[in-house]
């Protein structure tokens, strides 16, 4: 006949079990922590955290140091070491801190979750391993050689005729993009391999997920204002995915620069386009002309641009354009008259209206 101490543990063990089908690893490590009756911390072995559960950071200071055989350096005593994989090769180590528990019983239920943890968990997976084997990844299939952007999709279990390169990053550098991704790819159950890039992150991402990735990120950014922006590449095939990449970035910049959440590239307009990738020698030309205004007083200066914006926003039709400004049509066209003497530029003119509305968007830019 089992005694109670054995019973409570394979109520335990069993448990452990469910959780870990349920849960995986934080739910093993949860658990732990409600089993032994106090916390427990998952670390790999480069010591970084994995999991933890009811710690607090003054805790995983004092685990690190356990896990690394430094227990002197501990603040908290009676903290307990066991190792996730062989004994002689752990992968990882599972510290646990106990009240009112035996220490067989401690023992025993940590023993158990590190059974598990050695079952569901990759013995040779690291954050850097893992963030390496990603990077590898985006640059082979936004790589030219089509067979080997297949054989890397294939690998990594990503089917479809079409992929999307998303970039993701924050005006700010303080904020850290890779756990908030890489929620949202675990809440939409998809696998996207995503690297680091110059900006942020890029993913490369099949196309029936790409539509629920940019909900998410919208959704995100609407009800927690989380201050990340996305760019979404055209769709393209693998071998192709370099011209996506480039998208991607272009796209990102502009939903910096006008803080929205997402920014397609097939839905940036022309103009947009062309202002992004303008060299800076071209923009300072364009906008020469209106230097001709600075001489005037700041107010009168952006009287003359506004009215000139709107008359060309309303493509030259003097009603429309002196009724959006509530001025007398006469008045708009004395604006106008002393804005063409004093730049030279001629509204009538097509090719003059081309680079007044780069120039004016030049100067909104710059300013």
């Amino acid at each position: 006949m089992e005694s109670p101490a054995e019973s409570n543990l394979v109520r335990a063990f069993t448990q452990l079990a469910r959780s870990a089908n349920l849960s995986g690893v934080p739910g093993i490590v949860t658990l732990t922590a409600q089993l032994v009756n106090g916390w427990a911390i998952l670390l790999d072995r480069s010591g970084t955290v994995a999991a933890a559960s009811g710690a607090s950071r003054i805790h995983i200071s004092d685990a690190i140091a356990v896990a690394e055989g430094r227990s002197r350096d501990a603040r908290i005593s009676g903290l307990q070491r066991f190792p996730v994989g062989p004994p002689s090769s752990p992968s990882a180590f599972l510290v646990v801190s106990s009240k009112g528990r035996t220490v067989s019983h401690v023992s025993a239920v940590a023993d158990h979750a590190c059974a598990l943890l050695s079952l569901i968990a990759d013995p040779l997976r690291s954050p850097r391993l893992e963030s390496i084997a990603q990077a590898d990844a985006v640059e082979l299939l936004c790589g030219s050689d089509a067979a080997a952007a297949e054989r890397t999709a294939h690998r990594w279990g990503l089917t479809g005729e079409r992929f999307s390169v998303v970039a993701v990053g924050a005006a700010t550098r303080s904020l850290v993009l890779e756990p908030v991704v890489a929620g949202w790819l675990r809440d939409l159950a998809v696998v996207a391999p995503m690297a680091t890039d110059q900006d942020g992150l890029v993913l490369v991402v099949p196309q029936r997920h790409v539509e629920a990735l940019e909900s998410i990120i919208v959704a995100a950014a609407a009800d927690r204002r989380v201050p990340f922006h996305c760019g979404i590449g055209r769709l393209l095939a693998l071998g192709s995915l370099s011209a996506s990449r480039s998208q991607a970035r272009v796209a990102l910049e502009v939903a910096i620069a006008d803080r929205r959440p997402v920014q397609r590239f097939d839905a940036l307009a022309t103009i947009d386009l062309v202002l992004r990738t303008m060299p800076r020698d071209t923009a300072d030309a364009l906008r020469a002309p209106l230097a001709a205004l600075d001489g005037y007083p700041e107010e009168t200066r952006a009287e003359l641009l506004r009215s000139v914006r709107v008359f060309l926003a309303f493509n030259g039709a003097w009603e429309a354009s002196a009724a959006q400004l509530r001025v007398h049509r006469h008045t708009l066209r004395a604006r106008i008259s002393r804005f063409e003497e004093l730049t030279g530029l001629s509204v009538g003119n097509s090719d003059d209206r081309i680079a007044l509305v780069l120039a004016l968007r030049t100067e909104a830019d710059s300013g």
